[in-house]
């Protein structure tokens, strides 16, 4: 079982590195991992008239 658990969270981090650097390649993240873009986007402001499709 502690080799599974190893190799779950093994790839696990692995997976989160590769999205950081995908985050960090299209800017939203700085190279110590803060995030840039703190703007939301229009749809998401109080008030934006929205809908969900539900």
């Amino acid at each position: 079982m502690d080799a599974f658990v190893d190799q779950v969270l093994t790839d696990g981090m692995e997976r989160v590195r590769a999205e950081g650097d995908e985050l960090r390649r299209r800017g939203l993240l700085d190279s110590e991992g803060n995030l840039l873009a703190k703007e939301l986007p229009a749809d998401m402001k109080e008030g934006a008239d929205r809908d969900f499709g539900g």
